[in-house]
């Protein structure tokens, strides 16, 4: 990431649209698979909170940090529509997902959750 780069929005969507003369991303998905709703770095590790991929992309900065790893995802579907994730000061994860607001539809036990993720 270049601090105050052009990366094209709203000419541009990732590599979709007149991306000519804008800064490329070094990772894209699809909407489905990701719609990222926030992100968090910590130390040379990258977290994307997925809301519609309802799962959590992590994936590590390279050594001379230029780029990034191939992006894994983790706990698919557990906690459904991730919305934020935020470092705790003692080194942990905050993960939070939204659910309840499906329009009318029925609650069920995974909405609205606050996850602590702690790494050892």
């Amino acid at each position: 990431m270049q601090k105050g780069g052009n990366y094209g929005w709203p000419a541009c969507e990732g590599t979709i649209g007149d991306c000519g003369g804008y800064i490329a991303p070094k990772r894209t998905w699809s909407t489905a698979q990701a719609g990222p709703s926030d992100v968090e770095i910590v130390n040379d590790w990258i977290y994307i909170a997925g809301v519609t991929g309802r799962q959590l992309w992590v994936t590590q900065i390279n050594s001379s940090g230029t780029g990034v790893g191939t992006p894994q995802a983790v706990f698919s579907g557990r906690w459904g529509r991730l919305r934020s994730i935020t470092r705790t000061p003692d080194g942990a994860l905050w993960l939070t997902s939204t659910n309840n607001d499906k329009n009318g539809g029925t609650p069920t036990v995974i909405d609205n959750v606050i996850v602590r993720l702690k790494f050892s």
